[in-house]
């Protein structure tokens, strides 16, 4: 699911960038040294001028760390209602309450799926421009990414009205016509392509962070 690497991603970048550890430019100013002043205060003063505040990155880490994972339980309801709607489909051929049902489900994870690629665009904004050392280039592709892919969820809110009697259908609406088939391809098929093919085409332990399994990189890893 797009949607969920795309906020995995950025949840490394995030983590990372909020890392309580100092920056290795940091640690070079730590180890100047000035004959005149005492250790502590020499310590204290390029700590300071670095912009360093590792309080208020631990706060922020706990923060994020708490909006993922609200987000993580999202995504995963999305994939529930859509499972379950996959495996009602079937009994919705000969069923009017099925169908009724897969169609609520799939109008629900429709709109679930929308809001959360609204919520990560303005996710992505907020961090550009409120974490300092968050790496800038990574997240303009992610929100590249989120852009192509909300083309997805507008797609299928806008079909979701239209109705047919039958799965064999060619009438307009019924998603089997030419122009219909066309829509399909330019508005889900191609932005989940483009979107997977800028995802795979980074390397994603260098540009994100990334562990082998996911989480993030740490030390010793290539």
């Amino acid at each position: 699911m797009l949607l969920a690497k795309v906020f995995t991603l950025l949840r490394s970048l995030v983590m990372n960038a909020l890392d309580e550890r100092l920056p290795s430019d940091t640690h070079a100013l730590l180890e100047l040294r000035k004959p005149d002043e005492d250790p502590k205060s020499r310590t204290e003063v390029y700590v300071e001028d670095a912009g360093v505040d590792t309080e208020e990155r631990a706060r922020m880490r706990r923060r994020f760390m708490i909006v993922f994972r609200a987000v993580s339980a999202a995504v995963l309801l999305v994939v529930i209602l859509g499972i379950v709607s996959g495996n009602t489909y079937t009994k919705a051929e000969t069923d009017s309450g099925k169908a009724t049902l897969v169609k609520v489900l799939r109008q629900a994870a429709t709109v679930i799926s929308f809001l959360l690629v609204l919520f990560q665009h303005g996710l992505l904004v907020y961090v550009y421009y409120t974490i300092r050392r968050i790496r800038r280039v990574a997240l303009l592709q992610l929100f590249a990414t989120s852009a192509i892919v909300i083309i997805v969820p507008i797609y299928h809110l806008i079909i979701m009205s239209n109705k047919t009697t039958s799965l064999t259908s060619t009438e307009r609406g019924s998603q089997n016509t030419s122009v219909d088939k066309v829509a399909f391809y330019v508005l889900q098929a191609a932005p989940e392509f483009l979107a997977s093919a800028a995802l795979l085409s980074t390397n994603v332990k260098i540009m994100f962070g990334m562990g082998w399994f996911g989480g993030r990189q740490h030390a010793g890893e290539a």
